[in-house]
This record gives structure tokens, C-alpha cells and sequence, in this order.
């Protein structure tokens, strides 16, 4: 008799992974945009701030130091 595990452990594509990772989620509202998407960024004070559109919640607040390129459409 052949044994079949109980559970196969499944792996993302890389497709599914890249796009996880690139995404961000606002906690507040739930928004979910691409890294690159519809994110509110502004630096002030050598902090790089990125608020969502949505709810103008900060989603991510880093310290910008030297040469970071910062992105802001």
C-alpha cells in the first residue's frame, strides 16, 4: 500500500511571492497598493514618510541617510 501524506506543503510561484513582497498594506484601512502605486510619500526632517491615500494612516516611516534614491510619483 502507498503512503500519501496528509498534507503537501506548497510553494508560491516566484510570480505570487514578487507580488507579495512588493505590496503594501495599510493596517488601518486595509488598502493595498503596489510599493510603487498610489502611496502618499513625502521626506520631512530626513524621514522618508508613506501615508496611504485612503485614510492618511503612516504606513512605513524610515530614516533617509546618504545616497537612498527616494521614489515619489
Amino acid at each position: 500500500m502507498e503512503h500519501t501524506p496528509a498534507f503537501t506543503p506548497s510553494r508560491p510561484s516566484t510570480d505570487e511571492g514578487d507580488d507579495r513582497k512588493a505590496t503594501l498594506f495599510c493596517p488601518d484601512c486595509g488598502h493595498t497598493s503596489p510599493i510603487d502605486g498610489d502611496w502618499v510619500v513625502r521626506t520631512v526632517a530626513g524621514h522618508r514618510r508613506v501615508r496611504c491615500p485612503e485614510c492618511r494612516s503612516i504606513v512605513d516611516e524610515r530614516r533617509v541617510t546618504g545616497h537612498q534614491p527616494i521614489h515619489a510619483d
